[in-house]
């Protein structure tokens, strides 16, 4: 229906329902943040049992990728809303060309209402006009005729704007324990254009991304390295350089339309930007990027 534009809709109708699609959208981008925080191995020791137990946990969290897990139905749920924000605004193109439609048959029809009149003004006149001359009325007033000269003065204004430069400062903390993700979010969310800044679990924030349903997550994770970050199987994993960092990008981390930005502190920490989109897996990359790249002065050296 989306396609054929079977159906009609009216502006305020549509907004209505887009309005609650991005609500459900930026509710379902936190959800997938979550998981993926939740999936990462925890520590619960360094022998085989406490190894095999960690790595069960994470794979379980969320019912695992399975045809019956939460990642799938993330990724379903995310392409029927997909199709029904693009039915809704087939919709409004529908009804727009049809009231364009109308408007150009009112036009029409006033045109052709106005040449009708303009052809009995015109059929009239040179009756009026004969009528004038057969009665042999004339009248002549005298009067001169001056020319007066007009100085026309244009002023121009010239403005002028200036650009006003910010320098951030740069600099460490004395240690990840310190790092405080919501006063980083906070910080740099005017640059970013950030907006919903909430804490999450321990030392994460969320927050959404400009006026879209992108959601972002950072989250340190001081007993964690790069090497022991848990993707999904289908993830697309690639190296790349965050300021003086080194860090690890990955689409589709959790699932099909997320991407993921872990930067390196040391060994075996590190800190993750998640970004969660229901509109594509590039969106989300540049939203983790941008991210991690205007945080990544705060970071420990």
């Amino acid at each position: 229906m989306a396609e054929s534009g079977s159906f009609a809709i009216s502006q305020a109708g549509a907004e209505i329902y887009l309005k609650a699609i991005e609500d459900v959208e930026i509710s379902l981008n936190d959800l997938n943040n979550d998981v993926f925080h939740l999936r990462q191995e925890t520590k619960l020791g360094t022998g085989p049992d406490a190894q095999a137990m960690s790595r069960y946990y994470a794979e379980s969290t969320g019912g695992g990728n399975g045809p019956d897990g939460i990642v799938p139905a993330i990724d379903q749920l995310t392409a029927a809303l997909m199709v029904a924000k693009a039915a809704l605004r087939k919709a409004i193109e529908t009804t727009a060309k049809s009231m364009t439609r109308r408007r150009a048959v009112s036009r029409a029809t006033e045109t052709g209402m106005q040449l009708s009149r303009n052809l009995v003004v015109r059929s009239v006149l040179p009756v009026a006009v004969v009528g004038v001359v057969l009665a042999g009325c004339s009248s002549k007033t005298p009067g001169d005729a001056s020319a007066v000269d007009e100085t026309t003065t244009t002023t121009t204004t010239t403005t002028t704007s200036e650009r006003t430069t910010t320098t951030s400062a740069s600099g460490g903390r004395d240690g990840l324990a310190n790092f405080d993700p919501c006063a980083e979010l906070n910080a740099v969310a005017d640059r970013l254009s950030l907006s919903r800044i909430e804490k999450g679990g321990k030392q994460e924030c969320d927050a959404r991304w400009g006026e879209t349903t992108t959601k972002v997550s950072v989250k340190a994770l001081p007993e964690l390295g790069v090497g022991e970050v848990v993707l999904s199987p289908g993830a697309q994993s690639s190296d790349l350089t965050v300021g003086s960092h080194r860090a690890k990008r990955a689409k589709g981390a959790l699932s099909s339309t997320d991407c993921l930005v872990t930067v390196e502190i040391t060994e075996k920490s590190r800190v993750d930007v998640i970004a969660s989109s229901t509109s594509s897996v590039d969106e989300a990359c540049d939203a983790a990027t941008q991210v991690a790249t205007a945080v990544e002065p705060k970071l420990p050296k």
